[in-house]
C-alpha cells in the first residue's frame, strides 16, 4: 500500500524567496552606505532600508502562516523550538553585555528572530512528512551555521574599523544568501509529493 506525503505549500518557498532578497539589498545597502561618503545616494538607501525589511517581514509572516497550516494535520508543537531560541537569544545578550561587553544593537534581535523561524518552519515540514531526515538536518545545519557566523561577526563586529568593519558586516549577508539558497533548492527538490511505501 502507498500514501503521499503532503506537497510544501508554496509561501514557504516564496518565504525564502523574500528572505534571500531582503539580504541581497540588505548588502547593496550596506555597500552604497560604505562608499557613497557624499551622501548623494541617500534616497536610494531610504527606499533600500525600507524595502528590504518590509519584505523582510512579508517572508517570515509567510513562514508563520504555513507553519500553522503544516501543524493543523500533523498536530504538532512546536513550543519547544520557539522556547530555546528565545532562551538561547536571552544568553547571548547575557554573553555578550557581561563577558564581551558589547552593547546591544538590532542586528542580533533579527538574526535570533530569523533563526527561531526558520527552524519553526523546517521543522513544520519535516513533521508534516514533506521531507525526509536527511534534508532536514542538512537545513538545520545551515540555520546553526547562518546563526554561528551571525553571532561572531556581532561580537566583533565594534573592535573593527574601516573596511574590515564594513567586510565583517557584510560576511553574514553573504552566508546568508549562500547556505538559504541551498536551503531554497531542498525544498524546491521536494516541493511535490511522493508515495511513499507503508
Amino acid at each position: 500500500m502507498s500514501t503521499s506525503s503532503p506537497a510544501i505549500p508554496a509561501p514557504v518557498l516564496l518565504g525564502h524567496v523574500f528572505l534571500i532578497t531582503t539580504a541581497i539589498l540588505y548588502s547593496i545597502y550596506w555597500a552604497i552606505q560604505y562608499y557613497d561618503t557624499s551622501n548623494k545616494l541617500a534616497p536610494l538607501l531610504v527606499f533600500l532600508f525600507i524595502f528590504s525589511i518590509s519584505i523582510g517581514f512579508v517572508g517570515l509572516f509567510l513562514f508563520y502562516t504555513s507553519s500553522v497550516t503544516l501543524l493543523m494535520p500533523a498536530r504538532t508543537q512546536n513550543g519547544p523550538i520557539i522556547i530555546t531560541g528565545i532562551a538561547l537569544f536571552v544568553i547571548s545578550l547575557v554573553i555578550m553585555h557581561t563577558v564581551f561587553k558589547r552593547p546591544f544593537t538590532s542586528e542580533i534581535f533579527f538574526a535570533f528572530l530569523w533563526a527561531i523561524s526558520e527552524m519553526n518552519i523546517i521543522y513544520s515540514i519535516y513533521t508534516s512528512g514533506c521531507v525526509g531526515k536527511g534534508p532536514f538536518y542538512i537545513m538545520a545545519a545551515c540555520v546553526l551555521a547562518c546563526t554561528a557566523v551571525n553571532l561572531v561577526c556581532y561580537r566583533i563586529h565594534l573592535q573593527l574599523e574601516d573596511f574590515r568593519r564594513f567586510i565583517n558586516g557584510l560576511i553574514p549577508y553573504v552566508v546568508f544568501i549562500f547556505l538559504m539558497t541551498a536551503v531554497l533548492i531542498i525544498l524546491f527538490l521536494n516541493r511535490n509529493p511522493k508515495n511513499i511505501l507503508n
